[in-house]
């Protein structure tokens, strides 16, 4: 499971067990906010990854 994330000329996807990058790039400011978010939301993001893949 994973998400993708976008800034500005960047883009990447994320693992949604740990908020680590496992593609493209991303700057390091924005790849802690966003493995922050991960793992604040994980519950919740795999409960959507499981509905939407299902």
């Amino acid at each position: 499971p994973h998400c993708h994330a976008i800034y500005g000329d960047y883009a990447g996807a994320f693992r949604l067990d740990d908020g680590e990058l496992m593609a493209g790039q991303m700057p390091p400011a924005q790849s802690k906010k966003i493995k922050r978010f991960i793992c604040d939301n994980n519950a919740e993001l795999l409960e959507k990854w499981d509905e939407l893949s299902g």
